[in-house]
C-alpha cells in the first residue's frame, strides 16, 4: 500500500468515524431530531429519518469501504443541504471570532496569558477578515 492509500483510507475512516458521531445522537433521539428539523429549519420532520440513518449506517460502511463513491455522493448532497439551510450570514472568520470571544469570556480558569494571546489571534483575524458591506 502506498503512501497515498494510507491517506485515503486513514482520511475515509476519519469522515466514516465522524458521520458516526453525529448521526448517533439523531438516530438515538428521531422524534426530537424531527422536532428540531421542523421547528428550526422549516423541513419536514421525516427528513430526520434518512439523515440520520444515512450518517449513522453510511459512516459505518465508509469506515468498512463498501460503497463510498455512492456514499460520497450522498454526503455531499446531505451537506450541501445543510450548508443552505442553516444560518449563513455570517463569514467563517466572523464565527471563529465569535467562538473565540465566547471561549474567553466564559472560561475563567484560562490563565491571563493564554487570554492575551486568544485576543491577540482575534485581533490579528479580524485585521485580516475582509469587511462584510
Amino acid at each position: 500500500m502506498s503512501r497515498a492509500d494510507w491517506i485515503a483510507t486513514l482520511s475515509r475512516v476519519f469522515c466514516g468515524i465522524v458521520f458516526i458521531v453525529h448521526g448517533d445522537p439523531k438516530i438515538m433521539n428521531l422524534s426530537g431530531t424531527s422536532t428540531f428539523f421542523s421547528e428550526n429549519f422549516g423541513i419536514p420532520g421525516w427528513v430526520a429519518i434518512p439523515i440520520a440513518i444515512l450518517e449513522f449506517f453510511g459512516g459505518m460502511l465508509l469506515v468498512v469501504g463498501l460503497g463510498t463513491r455512492i456514499l460520497g455522493a450522498l454526503f455531499i448532497v446531505e451537506m450541501l443541504g445543510a450548508m443552505l439551510l442553516t444560518e449563513h450570514n455570517l463569514s467563517f472568520y466572523q464565527q471563529l471570532m465569535q467562538a473565540m470571544t465566547e471561549l474567553v469570556k466564559h472560561r475563567h480558569d484560562f490563565r491571563v496569558s493564554e487570554k492575551r494571546r486568544l485576543l491577540t489571534y482575534r485581533r490579528l483575524l479580524l485585521r485580516s477578515c475582509p469587511r462584510s458591506t
